[in-house]
């Protein structure tokens, strides 16, 4: 399964309400299947709300990871317990879903990875350094010890 959320495709509800959608992709489909308008691979999955401006940094990541956690919350029974399916050859098999893979642009990165606005989701990189071009080798990764440090669950 692949998560895809994109900040871009805001909607407004009602009010001064806005969501930030977040879609589910099934990718272990044939070509064929994939691609079929009819029954599309992607979905819309779930809307995370956006809280107003002015909220804390920390209050606006502890939300996002609830939400996030609330929203994935039935994958990860899934993946623990399984489900049954049909396949393609119309066989029963037991599937154990995963996530694969979260797909996020860079602003959703940065509130993902806990960083400021203009830092580097990767690597611990001070802001005013001026070698930014090449991170690679040059800078200490960031782990999630360091991320978790910084955001409040």
């Amino acid at each position: 399964l692949l998560i895809v959320s994109d900040k871009a495709l805001l909607t407004r509800i009602y009010g001064d309400k806005t969501v930030w959608p977040v879609y589910l992709l099934i990718r272990n489909l044939d070509n064929a299947t994939y691609r079929q308008i009819s029954r599309p691979s992607a979905i819309l999955f779930s809307f995370l709300l956006i809280v107003p401006k002015g909220t804390s940094r920390d209050r606006k990541y502890l939300l996002y990871y609830r939400g996030l956690k609330k929203i994935l919350e039935p994958i990860k029974k899934l993946f623990y317990y399984g489900i049954v399916l049909r396949y393609v050859d119309s066989i029963y098999r037991k599937y154990y879903p995963i996530i694969a893979r979260f797909i996020v642009n860079y602003k959703e990165q940065v509130l993902i990875a806990g960083v400021k606005n203009n830092a580097c989701p990767i690597y611990i990189v001070p802001s005013d350094s001026v070698e930014r071009k090449n991170l690679e080798g040059i800078w200490p990764k960031r782990l999630h010890n360091h991320t978790k440090a910084q955001v409040i669950l």
